[in-house]
């Protein structure tokens, strides 16, 4: 028997829990931290063109030097978000403006897909600012800079305290509920498929996997429901065979004259 094939795990997300570690980041204040993402914030609102993105990116690459983040650190990003990401610069392409280049006859307008660059840079700027404050900071040293942060409006009767209680509970709560809803995901991936009991619902689920193999007519692509026709364990044949019949194989309730056609056994 073969090994089964090694499956690459992503990186998970990991939100609002430290990397440890004892640099000068780490021992920076957290409502320093949280002064400074504003500002940057701030800045990137009423300024987001090329040159304050590329500051923006440097220093947080320089802070997570200082910091010692491993690149392990980094989640990995999804296959469907690239596709999204894609679509979404084909898009922006055809809203056109300049600066426009000429291919022969043909003017490729590309103002909309700068546009669309340049907006995704900011956001990941500002996810990796949140980011670096996530994995340099602990979360108990949060709440207490939002609310000495907050003093100076406590004349004008904000509940600041109350602010900050809320927003620890929130942060204590968030990473529980991340890893709840990740536990729900892997239970949901392990259960079983459903399996239709009914004639007819089998006969359309056979017929759907005989309509895409037909077509082709090629033994590569269609050796693999016709084996699994021919040779089921005992567990699937009922799935397969709704009036299972014993042979020389075992259980089987089909024949199969060709790779792209079978017909059930009467």
């Amino acid at each position: 028997m073969t090994a089964p094939a090694a499956t690459r795990q992503r990186a998970p997300v990991v939100l609002l829990r430290p990397v440890p570690g004892d640099s000068v980041i780490h021992r920076l204040w957290a409502g320093t931290k949280l002064i400074a993402v504003a500002e940057i914030g701030v800045l990137l609102t009423f300024y987001p063109g090329w040159v304050p993105i590329g500051l923006v990116a440097a220093l947080i690459l320089t802070t997570a030097r200082l910091a010692h983040i491993q690149r392990g650190a980094l989640p990995s990003i999804p296959r469907w978000l690239w596709i999204l990401l894609f679509l979404g610069g084909a898009t922006a392409t055809f809203a056109g403006g300049s600066p426009v280049i000429d291919l022969g006859s043909v003017e490729l307008a590309l103002g909309g897909l700068l546009a669309f660059l340049r907006i995704t840079a900011v956001s990941i700027v500002l996810l990796g600012l949140g980011a670096m404050v996530s994995w340099t900071t602990n979360v108990a040293e949060i709440a207490p800079a939002v609310a000495t942060l907050g003093r100076p409006l406590r004349p004008l009767r904000i509940p600041v305290d109350d602010w900050s209680v809320a927003l620890a509970l929130a942060l204590r709560a968030f990473p529980m509920l991340v890893d709840e809803f990740r536990v729900l995901y892997a239970a949901r991936r392990l259960r079983p498929k459903r399996v239709p009991t009914t004639r007819p619902a089998r006969r359309r689920r056979w017929a759907l996997k005989l309509l895409i193999c037909s077509p082709l007519g090629s033994q590569s692509r269609c050796a693999g429901p016709t084996k699994w026709a021919m040779r089921s364990p005992p567990a699937v044949a009922p799935v397969k065979s709704p009036r299972p019949r014993r042979g020389r194989n075992g259980p089987t309730g089909w024949h199969c004259r060709s790779w792209s056609s079978c017909v059930p056994s009467r």
